[in-house]
C-alpha cells in the first residue's frame, strides 16, 4: 500500500508536463489497477475475517453466559465453558471497532470471572462425593464377597442384584 503511493507520487513527479508514451501510460494504469483491485479484496477479506471472529464469539458468548445463572451447572459443561472462555480471551481477534472489542473482552472476562469459583466448587463437592462413595463401595464389596458363603441361589441373585444397584448410585469412583 506505501509502496503504491510512493510509486504514484513519483509518477506524477515524473511525467508532469511530460508527453507520455502511450503505452507505457497504460502499463502504469494496468499495474495500478490491479494493485488496487488487490488491496481492496485484501481489506474485504480481512472484513470478512473480522465479522467470522465477531460471530464466533457471539456465539459463544451466547453458550457461556446463560451457564452463568444457571442453578445445574455441571462440572463438565464449566470446564468446557471455561477453557471456551480462556482460549477466546487468550486469542481475542481484531474486531471492526475498539467499543465492539472493549464489549466482547468485558463480557469473557465476566464470565471467566464468575465461573471460576463455581467452578472450583463442583470441584470440591466432585471430590467430597468420590470421597464419600470410596467408602460406601468398600462397603458393597464387602457385601459382595460375603455372598460366597450363601447357600440358595436365589437369594444370592437377588442380593446381587440389589447390590449392583446400590453400586451404580455410588458410581462416581473408578
Amino acid at each position: 500500500r506505501g509502496r503504491l503511493t510512493e510509486e504514484s507520487r513519483e509518477w506524477r513527479d515524473l511525467t508532469a508536463g511530460l508527453p507520455i508514451d502511450a503505452e507505457i501510460a497504460e502499463q502504469y494504469r494496468s499495474v495500478a489497477a490491479r494493485v488496487a483491485a488487490r488491496e481492496s479484496e485484501a481489506r474485504e477479506q480481512e472484513a470478512r475475517a473480522r465479522d467470522a471472529a465477531l460471530y464466533r464469539l457471539h456465539c459463544l458468548l451466547g453458550r457461556v453466559e446463560p451457564l452463568l445463572v444457571k442453578p445445574d451447572l455441571t462440572l463438565p459443561a464449566g470446564e468446557r465453558a471455561i477453557g471456551e472462555v480462556r482460549a477466546a480471551l487468550a486469542d481475542l481477534p481484531p474486531l471492526l471497532s475498539k467499543a465492539e472489542h472493549d464489549d466482547i473482552a468485558r463480557r469473557l472476562k465476566n464470565a471467566q470471572s464468575v465461573l471460576t469459583p463455581r467452578l472450583q466448587e463442583l470441584r470440591d463437592l466432585a471430590g467430597w462425593q468420590r470421597w464419600a462413595n470410596v467408602g460406601i463401595q468398600e462397603q458393597l464389596c464387602e457385601q459382595m464377597e460375603a455372598l460366597r458363603q450363601a447357600e440358595d441361589p436365589e437369594k444370592i441373585a437377588s442380593q446381587v442384584h440389589d447390590l449392583q444397584q446400590q453400586w451404580r448410585q455410588a458410581a462416581d469412583v473408578s
